[in-house]
C-alpha cells in the first residue's frame, strides 16, 4: 500500500473515531443511552470500511463490494428495525441481504473492475431480490398482518391504495401493449401504393409502352456518319 493509501486510511479512521467522541460526549451531557439507538452503526461502519479497502486496493479490490454490500444493508435493516421496533420485518427482510445486497455488491464490483457481465448478473439478482422483498411484505403485513400494521391508519390506507395502483399499472400496461401492436400491423400512411404496371402488362399480352423521347432528342437532328457519306451516290452529270 502507497502512501497516498495510508493517508486515506488515517482521514477515514480519524473521522470516526471524532463522529463516535462527539456522539458520547452529547451523550454524557444530557443523559441519552446513546447505544440504545446508535448500536447498529457498529455494523454499518464495518460494512463501509470494505468500500473504502476496495478503492484504495484499486480494480483488483473490487471483490470487496460483495461483502461490504451484505454488511452495511444488514445494518441498515437493523437501524430501520430498532428506530421502529419492527423486528417482525425479518420474515421478509432477509431477502434484502439476499439476493439484493449480493447483487448490489456485484454491480459495484462490475462497475469497479469494468466487467459488463458481472455487472448485469448483479443487476438481475437485484431485481429478484426486490421482488421477493415486495411479495414477501404484500403476504405478511397485509394479509398475516405479522405486526399489526393493516390496524393502523396508515395500514388501512397502504392497502387498498396497493391494490388500486397495480390495477392501474395493468390497464395502462394493457392499454399500451395494444397500440403497440396496433402500430406494427397497420402499415405507414405515407408510403404510396406503386403499381407495378410493366408486369401486369406483360401477363396480359400488352405491348410494353416505349418512353416518350427527350425534348433534346426532337430537336436534335440524326447525324450522319462518315461511313454511311461515302456510301451515298454520287451526283448525276
Amino acid at each position: 500500500m502507497n502512501c497516498d493509501g495510508r493517508e486515506w486510511i488515517n482521514i477515514v479512521v480519524g473521522m470516526v473515531l471524532v463522529a463516535l467522541g462527539l456522539l458520547f460526549l452529547v451523550a454524557q451531557l444530557f443523559n441519552i443511552n446513546v447505544v440504545s439507538f446508535t448500536w447498529p452503526f457498529f455494523i454499518i461502519v464495518p460494512g463501509m470500511l470494505f468500500f473504502v479497502g476496495m478503492m484504495l486496493g484499486g480494480k483488483r479490490a473490487g471483490g470487496l463490494a460483495i461483502p461490504g454490500s451484505i454488511v452495511t444493508m444488514v445494518g441498515l435493516i437493523l437501524l430501520y428495525q430498532n428506530s421502529f421496533n419492527h423486528f417482525q420485518s425479518w420474515a421478509y427482510a432477509w431477502a434484502l441481504v439476499f439476493p439484493t445486497a449480493v447483487g448490489v455488491g456485484l454491480m459495484v464490483m462490475g462497475a469497479w473492475s469494468g466487467d459488463a457481465r458481472t455487472h448485469r448478473h448483479g443487476r438481475g439478482m437485484v431485481g429478484w431480490g426486490l421482488a421477493i422483498f415486495a411479495a414477501g411484505a404484500l403476504f405478511f403485513e397485509l394479509g398475516v398482518n405479522i405486526s399489526g400494521f393493516t390496524n393502523s391508519l396508515m395500514g388501512k390506507i397502504v392497502g387498498p391504495g396497493l391494490l388500486i395502483a397495480f390495477g392501474l399499472y395493468l390497464i395502462v400496461r394493457r392499454s399500451t401493449l395494444a397500440s403497440r401492436r396496433r402500430e406494427t400491423k397497420e402499415p405507414p400512411a405515407n408510403v404510396p401504393e406503386v403499381t407495378p404496371t410493366i408486369a401486369v402488362s406483360a401477363a396480359q399480352g400488352l405491348p410494353e409502352s416505349e418512353p416518350a423521347p427527350s425534348a433534346a432528342g426532337q430537336d436534335a437532328a440524326p447525324a450522319t456518319s462518315p461511313a454511311t457519306a461515302s456510301m451515298d451516290p454520287p451526283p448525276a452529270p
